[in-house]
C-alpha cells in the first residue's frame, strides 16, 4: 500500500492525499495478474475519486 502526500497547489480548491493498494501474481514466466484499487479522495472540484484496475498479461 502506498500513501503519499499530494501537493495542494490549486488556490481555488482543496485537494486531499491519495492512497493505492495493489497486488500482483506471477504463476509462471508467461502469465501475470495485477489488481489494484486507488482512492484519490477530492481532486479540485471532483468529489470521492476512486477506481479499480485489473490486468491479465500473457506472453509466448
Amino acid at each position: 500500500m502506498s500513501l503519499w502526500p499530494k501537493p495542494d497547489n490549486l488556490s481555488f480548491a482543496r485537494e486531499d492525499d491519495w492512497w493505492d493498494l495493489f497486488i500482483a501474481w506471477v504463476p509462471d514466466r508467461r502469465l501475470a495478474v495485477t489488481a489494484a484499487f486507488v482512492n484519490l479522495d477530492d481532486v479540485a472540484t471532483l468529489k470521492d475519486q476512486q477506481g479499480v484496475y485489473l490486468s491479465l498479461q500473457g506472453g509466448f
